[in-house]
């Protein structure tokens, strides 16, 4: 699924929280023009929690609520995406099964 709406933070989030849930194992989402998240006049500036940048990097906790000791309890967030991948402008999520993600300690 290729998001590419209207970059206002509020839009892009709200896509994304409503066809997260809907991507099937092995797909893929991208949200494109992510850069918007430090342009004004798209609401955007360095470091605001509100854009979909800010709002990604809790994306990176929220995928990691396996190791976390339930401070972060798991959600289908977590069960369902493998990787999140940042590039300059794009945003990609890799869908697919949650497997026993084990830490090195584990080993």
């Amino acid at each position: 699924m290729i998001d590419d709406g209207s970059h206002l933070p509020e839009d892009t989030i709200s896509s994304f929280e409503n066809l997260n849930a809907i991507i099937k194992n092995n797909g893929l989402y991208f949200i494109e023009d992510t850069y918007t998240s430090y342009w004004e006049n798209y609401k955007g500036s360095l470091g605001d929690p509100g854009t979909i940048l800010g709002y990604a990097k809790d994306l990176i906790d929220e995928m990691h609520a396996h190791h976390t000791g339930q401070v972060i309890p798991p959600n289908s967030f977590s069960e369902n995406v493998q990787s999140m991948h940042i590039y300059d402008g794009l945003l990609v999520f890799e869908y697919g099964r949650y497997l026993d993600r084990r830490s090195v300690k584990n080993f």
